[in-house]
């Protein structure tokens, strides 16, 4: 959980530490902070440090030693002339504020910095936290991890706040000023609080749209138009709700622009997909969607009638193909049902009469029962199941549902296999192609549950 930001392989092997499908706080490292938090695990051996000579890395937290000990120690630093005229990059450097962001981080940082300060901070969450929770710290190569540090501070705040105001508690002379500059460097205004609460909740329906599509075993492309429909919105009412915040003009931490920039990209993207056909039909074999999902025209337009008009195209293809390959099973597969169907059916019959389209008595049967909206899809249930579970009702739309359901929406799993490669074949490590494809292979046997058959599969490897 601590990388070295400077060495670059550090942060990317911490970075793949993680997994892919699941919230930072639920990660294997954080849980190991809790455990050890709670008293489930050992501490590693505190430092045997004084308070004032706890020094290890507040230097490095401050920009220069000029914010400490202003002019009257130049001559402790060489030449004097040289010293009172800084560069104007080294002194915007010094008097630029760390937003609120960097200061949680630089919190974060530095109480967990060395064993007796990580047992300290944990000290005060226990005394003034309602749910006593490991403090996080973020990798900036992942964005969710920011997201992920920031929520945990929201809920450590208590804590955050007394132990920056305790910074230069028991500290003394050259200590006590280090301490002191610290302290007005990283406190934390109300306001400032307010802004980390905002980023979070902005950023929230970004995480959870990230892990969903991050699923293995997960149909997703039916769920990227309504998915960019609902992150637009979020950052509508973002933006509205900041904007009554934040006078015209007055955007101190750059949220309004860093959210217009945002809509301006999503929109890019929203009107990308809108115009491709492959995710308006898989929203549209959604069954928990079907066409009725883009009803309101105000919304989506007339993609409603688009997908309709796809869906039919689709069908008559299929069935052609399906009449040419095989055209005496056709007739049976409406037959492949119990007689309960029938009641289905005329049920379905008395609902047809409520929707408003005059020619949809004029389709296919089985388009009918599926514009019609019958056979519920009750939430949580696999998409790809209950197309193989309604195949009998829905013998063509199912083949339909097959191929462009099972089309990857994401690059997730390519991602994943590239970043395995290279956990596998480092740089230090010669082998072949060959090699690192049976290991990675032979990972992926373990985790689907293999595992009783591992002397069977390693000794075939070797043939």
């Amino acid at each position: 959980m601590d990388p070295d930001d400077s060495d670059p392989d550090n942060v990317y092997q911490a970075a793949k530490a993680f997994g892919f499908s699941e919230r930072f706080e639920d990660s294997e490292g954080v849980q190991q902070e809790e455990a050890r938090f709670r008293g489930e695990a050992d501490w590693a051996p505190a430092d045997e440090l004084e308070d004032e000579s706890d020094l290890s890395d507040i230097d490095v937290e401050l920009n220069s030693d000029d914010e400490v000990f202003g002019d009257g120690n130049e001559k402790n630093r060489g030449d004097a002339g040289n010293n009172n005229q800084p560069s104007s990059g080294a002194r915007k450097q010094q008097i630029k504020p760390l937003n609120p962001v960097q200061k949680i981080h630089a919190i974060s940082v530095h109480c967990t910095a060395s064993p007796l300060r990580r047992k300290k901070m944990y000290e005060l969450i226990k005394l003034l936290c309602k749910t006593p929770r490991a403090v996080i710290k973020s990798m900036s190569i992942r964005w969710n991890t920011i997201l992920a540090e920031l929520r945990r501070a929201l809920e450590l705040r208590a804590a955050y706040d007394q132990w920056v105001n305790t910074l230069d508690v028991g500290k003394s002379g050259r200590e006590r000023r280090i301490a002191q500059a610290l302290k007005s460097k990283l406190n934390m205004a109300d306001r400032e609080w307010d802004v980390a609460s905002e980023i979070v909740a902005i950023l929230g329906p970004f995480e959870d749209a990230t892990l969903s599509f991050s699923k293995k075993g997960k149909v997703h492309l039916c769920d990227v138009l309504p998915t960019f429909a609902q992150l637009r919105t979020e950052l509508h009412n973002s933006h509205n709700r900041l904007s009554k915040s934040y006078r015209p003009n007055q955007d101190p931490h750059g949220l309004l622009r860093a959210i217009s920039h945002g809509q301006a990209k999503m929109e890019k993207y929203y009107n990308l997909n809108l115009k491709s056909d492959l995710p308006l039909i898989a929203a549209a074999l959604h069954p928990g969607r079907r066409i009725d999902y883009f009803r309101d025209e105000q919304k989506w337009g007339g993609l409603m009638h688009r997908a309709q008009v796809l869906l039919e195209h689709l069908f008559d293809v299929y069935k052609e193909e399906v009449d040419n390959k095989e055209p005496t099973r056709h007739g049976s597969l409406a037959d492949l049902k119990p007689p309960a169907a029938k009641l289905k059916r005329s049920w379905s019959d008395k609902l047809l009469e409520t929707i408003p389209n005059e020619a949809i008595g004029q389709l296919d049967e089985e388009l009918t029962r599926f514009f019609g909206n019958i056979y519920r899809y009750t939430p949580g249930t696999n998409v790809l199941k209950w197309w193989k579970d309604h195949e009998g009702e829905f013998p063509i739309l199912s083949r339909i549902a097959r191929d462009y359901l099972g089309i990857p929406a994401t690059s997730v799993s390519v991602e994943r296999l590239f970043s395995q490669c290279k956990l596998v074949m480092s740089d230090y490590r010669g082998m072949s192609i060959e090699t690192a494809r049976r290991i990675i292979t032979c990972q992926h046997w373990l985790k689907a549950g293999l595992g009783a058959n591992l002397p069977d599969f390693v000794s075939g490897a070797n043939d």
